[in-house]
């Protein structure tokens, strides 16, 4: 039997203090770590829900109950909406031409299952949009009807909104064991066709940046790009002498991704982006077919606790991003999945408990909820978003390499 331990818990801080999850932290006034004090959205709406999307930015604004709105929680001045109202689905991308410019575009689109999927207006209007170099947000009708007074979609909203602008809502209170976590995801459109590349680059404490390439045809191709990749961002964040990088990866591209790395590593010491005796570690990520485990409460099984891990031998273990409190003792979703954690190389003597630490901190600074995490490392979570809306066919303009545009 292979005895389970408890993982600490991450502090995350906020501009003017630290709480242990998002909404405590918003809820006490501590403010977004970093990011703009003005944001001017545009709207793209059916006109029959112009209403609703007033009352929707009213609220965004001024707050509702548990959300204490844009001025008092995230200290910023969310301006009144530029709105374009189109009459039919076929209208919305005519609509990208005629909008003014702002910050993000915010789309109120049909619901998924209300229109037939070549009617779907969501990946079409985020490509056009993508060509004008501004983020957007898509929110359904079902959405800005019924839940524009719902205080825990307006903070999702509104974090959302801030973070594809740029804004960091918050970060780690502690260092990473590694100074720097690259995340890697490459996507294979189909057999024998061009792959996307996605690529997450994230300092000890949660400073980001991300890159991406969208049309590349051979496995050397796609390896070659991705060493340059990482070469530039790490010069573009300025790192100089670090001792521990570490690359967060998702099969299959694993032992590829190995021999990028083991290949990357002279050049980047000879750069000076890595110490003489720097260390490494390249790490899988895995979230199949990994055993759930559970607690036993009396007769019953529960949930069990989140950051639960387990060590099986020198380069495996597994660990619980999500669980309870998160979820109920007695959830009715089921038992939580773990992820398995690989170390597929690395030049020193590592310590596998310091891998689980380092993928469930990273799933603890996803910007997409302010009430549930992640149950994957933003590392390869966000790369991952890259490359899917790449291989898609959305690609922003190379400055948003500093925004989450993907979220």
């Amino acid at each position: 039997m292979v005895k389970g331990f408890m993982l600490p818990r991450p502090v995350l801080r906020f501009r003017e203090g630290t709480a242990l999850t998002p909404y405590e932290g918003f809820k006490l006034g501590l403010k977004p770590y970093y990011g703009p004090s003005r944001i001017v959205p545009v709207v793209i709406t059916h006109r029959d829900y112009l209403r609703d999307v007033e009352e929707l930015f009213e609220n965004l604004k001024a707050g509702l109950r548990g959300y204490g709105g844009a001025g008092k929680w995230f200290d910023l001045e969310l301006e009144d909406p530029e709105v374009v109202a189109v009459g039919s689905v076929r209208e919305y991308l005519d609509a990208v031409a005629r909008m003014p410019l702002g910050d993000i575009v915010v789309a109120v689109i049909p619901d998924e299952m209300a229109v037939d999927y070549e009617d779907d207006p969501y990946m079409p209007l985020k490509r056009e949009i993508a060509i004008t170099g501004i983020p957007s947000q898509m929110v359904e009708f079902s959405t800005v009807r019924n839940l524009k007074d719902s205080p825990f979609v307006l903070f999702n909203l509104m974090l959302n909104i801030y973070a594809k602008v740029g804004g960091i809502p918050w970060v780690l209170d502690d260092a990473l064991p590694s100074d720097v976590v690259f995340g890697i995801d490459i996507l294979r459109r189909r057999k024998g066709e061009e792959v996307a590349l996605g690529l997450t680059c994230l300092t000890g404490k949660g400073a980001f940046r991300f890159e991406w390439e969208g049309s590349m045809s051979s496995p050397v191709e796609w390896m070659d790009v991705l060493s340059e990749r990482i070469v530039g961002l790490s010069e573009d964040m300025g790192f100089r002498d670090l001792r521990r990088v570490c690359f967060h990866i998702e099969e299959p591209t694993g032992f590829a991704s190995v021999e990028v790395v083991r290949r990357l590593i002279p050049e980047m010491r000879e750069r000076g982006i890595l110490v003489e005796d720097g260390m490494y570690m390249v790490v899988a990520v895995r979230k199949s077919g990994v055993p759930r485990p559970f607690k036993g409460v009396g007769a019953r099984y529960g949930v069990p606790d989140k950051g639960l891990a387990f060590v099986l031998d020198y380069y495996r273990g597994v660990v619980l991003t999500s669980g309870y409190p998160e979820f109920a003792a007695f959830s009715p979703l089921g038992l939580v999945k773990p992820l398995a954690v690989e170390i597929l190389d690395s030049n020193f003597e590592h310590n596998v408990k310091s891998a689980l630490k380092e993928v469930y901190w990273l799933s603890e600074m996803h910007w997409a909820s302010g009430f549930r995490s992640s149950k994957h490392p933003i590392s390869t979570l966000y790369a991952h978003r890259v490359s899917s809306f790449l291989s898609a066919g959305v690609e922003p303009a190379r400055e948003y390499k500093g925004k989450a545009w993907f979220l």
